[in-house]
């Protein structure tokens, strides 16, 4: 499996960051997969508990809502 974390270098601060995109699949009562992208960790660590948070979690059948990305990010930081 490839990594899906991404490491990013702000061009004009020269600051890094790691970011990933995910698609969690179709979730029930909707017709198009849920795929999201989430940017802006300080750290590798982070990135991968968010993103193994959000696996687990389309597992179990909870999805993030579509409209307030932000709370997920708030909490898990």
């Amino acid at each position: 499996m490839k990594d899906p974390i991404k490491k990013v270098i702000n061009s004009k601060t020269g600051k890094i960051t790691f970011e990933f995109a995910i698609n969690l699949g179709v979730p029930p009562g909707e017709d198009k997969p849920f795929r999201t992208r989430r940017r802006g960790f300080t750290s590798r660590k982070k990135a991968w508990e968010c993103y193994m948070f959000l696996k687990a979690q389309a597992s179990l059948g909870i999805y993030p809502d579509r409209k307030n990305k932000m709370l997920l990010i708030r909490i898990l930081q």
